[in-house]
């Protein structure tokens, strides 16, 4: 994890004091589950392979991926750190616990709904009640 943060340059970053806050990041893989490091910094999941309205993963290749990007090291005492650890996350599951996802014509179908769900996690919570989906409370 550390190496990954000074090969891409997060170093130099937070010494700027540009650390993610305030960035969502959307995580399309086989869910996200809750860790220390996220710290309620999820703020949005969506399940298009069973429609759990639970954060869940079942591989945890998806919480993997969140704490590489934006773990903030609480579970390490600050030794392992992610990329941008003030980020919050929008987990989005598409793929199953082995890592395989729905059909192509089913996933094609779904794209645009995933990709419209990441974009809205930002709204303003009036805005939200126009979605076709529920966001999670903060």
């Amino acid at each position: 994890m550390n190496r990954v943060r000074t090969a891409v340059g997060a170093d130099m970053a937070y010494r700027r004091g540009i650390r993610g806050r305030g960035i969502g990041v959307a995580v399309l893989d086989t869910g996200i589950s809750f860790h220390p490091d996220f710290n309620r910094r999820i703020v949005g999941f969506r399940d298009f392979l069973a429609g759990r309205r639970e954060c869940y993963d079942d591989c945890s290749h998806g919480t993997h991926v969140c704490g590489i990007l934006g773990g903030n090291g609480a579970a390490s005492l600050g030794k392992y750190r992610g990329i941008a650890p003030e980020c919050h996350f929008v987990g989005v599951k598409v793929l199953d616990a082995l890592s395989r996802t729905v059909p192509t014509e089913i996933l094609r179908i779904r794209m645009p709904y995933a990709c419209l769900f990441c974009m809205t996690q930002s709204m303003p919570r009036s805005t939200s009640s126009l979605l076709p989906f529920p966001l999670l409370s903060s």
